[in-house]
C-alpha cells in the first residue's frame, strides 16, 4: 500500500515522503495515529505544493547535507569494543555508538538518522545514514577488539 509520511519515523521514511508498507500496517497503525495518509493524487498534489513552497530552505537543506555526506564518505571508522577472550561482544553496536564515533571527527549526525542492523560480532559492517530524503550515506566501520579476561579464581 502507498502511503506519504506525515511525520519523520525512524527506519521507515521521512515526512512528506511516499513509501510502500504493508496494508495492514498502514490501516491499523500508521494512519489511524496521525503519521500517514493514502497516497492519493490529490495528496500527492498537496504534499508537492508544500515541498514548492519549502525549495529554498530545501536547498540550504540538500547543500549542508551534501556536505556532510561528503565528510562521512572520506571516513572509515574503527570502533573499538570490549570482547570477552572468545571474541564475543559484551552488548551490541547502536545508533548511539555510531553518533559518539562521528563527534569525534567533528560531524553530528542525529542518529535517528542511523539505520543500523543488529551488529554483535567483529570485523566490517556498514550503517546506513539518511542526511535527507534524497541523500543516503553508506557509512562503513570496523569493530576492533579491546580484549577483557574474566578469569574465575
Amino acid at each position: 500500500m502507498r502511503i506519504i509520511l506525515k511525520k519523520d519515523i525512524d527506519n521507515l521514511g521521512l515526512k512528506y515522503e511516499e513509501i510502500v508498507v504493508k496494508p495492514g500496517f498502514a490501516r491499523n497503525y500508521l494512519i489511524p495515529n496521525g503519521y500517514a495518509e493514502l497516497s492519493t493524487k490529490s495528496n500527492k498534489k498537496k504534499i508537492q505544493e508544500i515541498l514548492k513552497q519549502r525549495s529554498k530552505k530545501e536547498e540550504n537543506l540538500i547543500k549542508k547535507a551534501k556536505e556532510i555526506a561528503e565528510k562521512l564518505r572520506k571516513i572509515h571508522l574503527k570502533i573499538k569494543v570490549r570482547t570477552g577472550s572468545d571474541g564475543k561482544l559484551f552488548g551490541s553496536i547502536n545508533n548511539n555508538t555510531i553518533e559518539e564515533s562521528l563527534r569525534k571527527y567533528d560531524i553530528k549526525v542525529d542518529k535517528n538518522l542511523i539505520i543500523l542492523n543488529k551488529v554483535k560480532i567483529l570485523g566490517k559492517h556498514r550503517a546506513e545514514i539518511r542526511l535527507h530524503r534524497k541523500i543516503k550515506v553508506s557509512l562503513p566501520f570496523e569493530l576492533i577488539s579491546t580484549k577483557v579476561d574474566h578469569k574465575k579464581k
